[in-house]
Parts: C-alpha cells; structure tokens; sequence
C-alpha cells in the first residue's frame, strides 16, 4: 500500500516535471556560449539558460530609454539632420514598447515558476508525510 502511494506521487512529481519543463521552454533561451562541468574534460557542456527577471527588464529598459531620450537631446543640440532625430524617437518608441512586453512576460515567467514550485513543494510533502505515516506504523 504505501509503496503504491509512493509511486503515485512519484508519476505526479513527473508528469508535474515535464510539464513544467513544457512551460519553461515558452520563456526560457539559451545563450550559444557553453558552460562546463568541472568533473573533466570529458563532461559534457550545456548551453546557458536565461530566465527572464522583472528586475533585469526594469534596468534594461531604463537603460535603453535614457540612451534614446540622450540621443535625442544631442541630435537637437548639434543640429543634426532631422532624420537623426526621428531615428533617436523611433528607438525611443521602440524601447517603451519592448520595456512593456518583456516585463509582461517577465512577470508572467515569475508567477508561473512561483505556482510551479508551490505545487512540487507540496508533493514532495506529501512524499515524506507517507514516509512518516509509514515509519510509526
């Protein structure tokens, strides 16, 4: 009986697992520079993963919208032609808008990671509450 349990929650802790890595693939990418394991030269090596952070949209997107707002600024103060100008607010647009929707999928990522290891949290209790059940017994 209790190892039928256990192996119930075992599938679940799976089927919640793969589903999951499912998800992640929505928001996740990988970076083409290789990390390695320091086992050996033989150990394979993996792309790096890149989460999306609300933290690091805000300081991006700061960053890009006071680079354009600058380029703003000094176009019109050195007279350049009008097209540099229109340049400097096509990317301003252009950073406002990425700015938004990255941080909408950051916050999406975030919150769904959140629920995801809510729920593994509560299988694996589970898990070790029937480990425990079965020890007093």
């Amino acid at each position: 009986m209790k190892r039928d349990v256990e192996d119930e929650l075992d599938r679940e802790l799976a089927r919640l697992d793969a589903a999951w890595e499912m998800e992640e693939h929505q928001y996740v990418h990988y970076t083409d520079d290789l990390v390695c394991s320091d086992e050996g030269p033989f150990e394979p090596c993996s792309r790096r993963k890149v989460e999306p952070s609300t933290s690091k949209c805000i300081g991006v997107g700061v960053a890009s919208i006071a680079f354009s707002i600058a380029w703003i600024i000094l176009a019109r103060a050195y007279d350049a032609p009008v097209y540099a100008v229109i340049l400097g607010g096509l990317f301003f647009v252009t950073s406002i808008l990425n700015f938004v929707l990255e941080y909408k999928r950051a916050g999406e990522y975030e919150a769904k990671l959140q629920k995801y290891q809510q729920k593994r949290n509560h299988l694996i209790n589970r898990v070790f509450s029937t480990e425990k059940l079965d020890t007093h017994s």
